[in-house]
């Protein structure tokens, strides 16, 4: 055999040999470009099903609430201990909490003075019924103009009506609220009536008069 066959022959077999090894690169990497696409489309699915799985839940939801279930209700003992520990934590931090838990439910402060006026009122008239839980929402923010003062019992009871009346008008707590004595704020005004109940567990009454 010539030089210049067997040349040949050893280019030949080299690019036989090159053309078999970039196949093999080639098919590596259309698997692994499928096996990408597979896990992509696996995630997908999960997602899918992760919110198919919500749904299932919302519609749950909302046939609990279809059932006609009762809303939660707080006897006044509770209201009150919950007044006697914002009242505490108050005047311990120097600000409010922004949801107060009364028997393993929390609620957010406009329902807490909802809960907190309607039981002063109810204690006023030896009410010893329940309150239905009411989701209210949180007032804008409100300019406090008082001067220091005293409310006679009428005064602040008459106050806790005014609250609810404007509280069920609007399903929203007042920013602020008028007084012989000057506007005072949603914060003065949750403030005011913890005192109140907190007396109330105290002195097993009401309060004869409430400074402001």
């Amino acid at each position: 055999m010539s030089i210049n066959r067997k040349l040949f022959l050893v280019v030949a077999l080299c690019f036989v040999a090159l053309v078999s090894v970039n196949g093999i690169y080639a098919v590596e990497d259309g698997q692994n470009l499928t096996s990408s696409d597979n896990l992509t489309t696996t995630d997908t699915n999960t997602n899918a099903t992760n919110q198919s799985f919500s749904s299932e839940n919302n519609s749950e939801s909302d046939n609990y609430q279809a059932a006609g279930e009762a809303p939660p209700s707080f006897t006044n003992e509770q209201i009150i201990q919950a007044a006697l520990d914002v009242k505490r934590f108050l005047e311990g931090n120097k600000y409010l909490p922004e949801y107060i838990t009364i028997n393993g439910i929390q609620v957010n402060q406009a329902t807490f003075l909802q809960l907190l006026t309607q039981t002063t009122i109810k204690i006023n008239n030896s009410d010893t019924t329940t309150t239905e839980l009411i989701n209210i929402k949180q007032p804008p923010t409100g300019t406090e103009t008082v001067t220091p003062g005293t409310l006679t019992q009428n005064e602040y009871l008459n106050l806790a009506q005014n609250i609810l009346t404007y509280i069920n008008t609007n399903q929203q707590a007042p920013a602020t609220m008028s007084t012989v004595f000057g506007n005072i704020k949603f914060q003065s005004l949750l403030y005011l009536y913890t005192r109140a109940l907190s007396m109330q567990k105290t002195y097993g009454t009401l309060p004869t008069f409430l400074a402001v």
